[in-house]
């Protein structure tokens, strides 16, 4: 998971660099253009290129899979007391995730009052060291546990964005920001790989769509929530101490997951 989720770091990274060129030669509907092509053209390589293991095919049509109902794949999962806690967590990681993505470069213009190249650039430096991270954390996990992974990642995260908060420098800034990346790029396809060691393999995809149901949930709080904090505040400051609160409490929550994993 971690490799394969490498090439999302370096996708965004890639458009980091090719977005403003695109925007400057020409206008934002011709980016939006281009992004919209591109998944197009990405959509299609899956139709021709992309098959299911010959042995997934074979499994979708035994008795162990075709007796299990929709209902019945969701109510096993909803009473497993990992599920609630690790999509807990997940949702606060969708919180803790908006705020650098969003807010960051506005921060760095306005508060630090960094140029605008130098600004742009931090989201392409989470995303490069986003592969980094995966590279590390992702292949460090099967030998720590999931778990305990997931909750470096929020630390890590968690106390980057409060490092934002001090950078005097853009290379502090830059620095910390690197460090959120390492966090950042590690959490997905570690979060992933945990649902197929807390749940039958046959369920796996059931259960990270849940989970993604929560990170959704905490991506749409956190919009609103850092939008009304910096019009009543009028500083960026709190927006990013609360990225250290959500990054904290999810690598908090997470405690709680019991550790007998499924083997």
């Amino acid at each position: 998971m971690s490799f394969v989720m490498a090439g999302v770091g370096l996708g965004v990274f890639s458009w980091g660099l090719l977005l403003p060129v695109i925007v400057s030669a020409l206008n934002w509907q011709a980016a939006w253009m281009v992004m919209g092509s591109v998944g197009l053209g990405v959509a299609a390589l899956d139709l021709i290129l992309v098959r299911n293991p010959i042995a997934t095919i074979q499994r979708s049509s035994t008795v162990e899979v075709s007796n299990d109902s929709f209902w019945t794949t969701y109510r096993a999962i909803f009473k497993n007391k990992a599920f609630w806690i690790i999509g807990v967590a997940y949702l606060l990681m969708g919180v803790n995730v908006i705020v650098p993505f969003v807010f960051l470069p506005v921060y760095a213009r306005e508060s630090m009052h960094l140029t605008y190249v130098v600004s742009t650039l931090l989201v392409a430096i989470i995303a490069i060291f986003s592969v980094v991270g995966q590279l590390i954390l992702g292949p460090l996990s099967d030998g720590l546990g999931r778990i305990n992974v997931m909750i470096i990642c929020g630390i890590m995260m968690g106390t980057a964005c409060l490092g934002m908060v001090f950078s005097s420098t853009h290379w502090m800034l830059y620095a910390f920001t690197g460090f959120y990346g390492l966090g950042y790029g590690a959490v997905w396809p570690v979060y992933a790989a945990a649902a197929s060691d807390f749940f039958p393999k046959r369920n796996t995809g059931s259960v990270v769509g849940l989970w993604t149901v929560f990170l959704g949930i905490g991506s749409i709080i956190s919009p609103v929530l850092c939008g009304w904090t910096i019009d009543t505040t009028k500083s960026y400051t709190w927006v990013l101490l609360l990225g250290l609160l959500s990054g904290l409490l999810s690598a908090s929550v997470l405690f709680a997951v019991p550790r007998a994993e499924k083997p």
